[in-house]
C-alpha cells in the first residue's frame, strides 16, 4: 500500500474531508450567529420602540397629573380665602379635590425596568437605566 502511494493519496484525502466538513460546520455557526444578532437587534428595536410609546404616554399622564394639582391648589386657596373672609362664595362642587391626591406611576418604569437591562447596546442600557432609577428615588 505504501509502495503504491495510495496510503498517502487516502489520507490526504481523508484530511481535505475532515477540512471541507470543518469550513462547513464554521459557516453555519456564522450565519446562524449572525441571524441569531438579527433577531436580537430586532427585539432591541422593538423594546425601545415600547419604551419611547410608553415614555409618550407618561408625559400626558403626568400632564393630567399637574393640571389636577393645578385645580387642587385652586380649591385649597379658595378655601383659605374663605377662612379669612367669611362673605367669599365658595364652589363646592370643587371641594371633594381636596380629598382627591393625585398620583402618576410612570407605566414605562413598570412595563420596562427588567426588560432594559438586556439590551446589548451599553450606552442605551445605561442611559435607560439611569432614567429609570431616577423615577424610582
Amino acid at each position: 500500500m505504501l509502495t503504491e502511494n495510495k496510503f498517502s493519496k487516502y489520507l490526504i484525502y481523508a484530511i481535505g474531508e475532515i477540512v471541507l466538513v470543518v469550513i462547513g460546520i464554521l459557516i453555519a455557526l456564522s450565519i446562524n450567529n449572525w441571524n441569531e444578532g438579527r433577531k436580537n437587534d430586532l427585539k432591541e428595536s422593538l423594546l425601545i420602540k415600547n419604551i419611547i410609546e410608553d415614555l409618550r404616554l407618561d408625559s400626558v399622564h403626568i400632564n393630567q397629573s399637574l393640571n389636577e394639582l393645578v385645580d387642587q391648589i385652586h380649591v385649597v386657596d379658595n378655601l383659605i380665602a374663605k377662612a379669612n373672609d367669611s362673605e367669599k362664595i365658595l364652589n363646592y362642587d370643587s371641594t371633594g379635590l381636596v380629598r382627591y391626591s393625585s398620583d402618576f406611576r410612570p407605566i414605562s418604569q413598570r412595563n420596562h425596568a427588567e426588560p432594559v437591562s438586556n439590551l446589548e447596546n451599553e450606552f442605551t442600557r445605561e442611559i435607560l437605566q439611569i432614567y429609570f432609577l431616577r423615577k424610582m428615588m
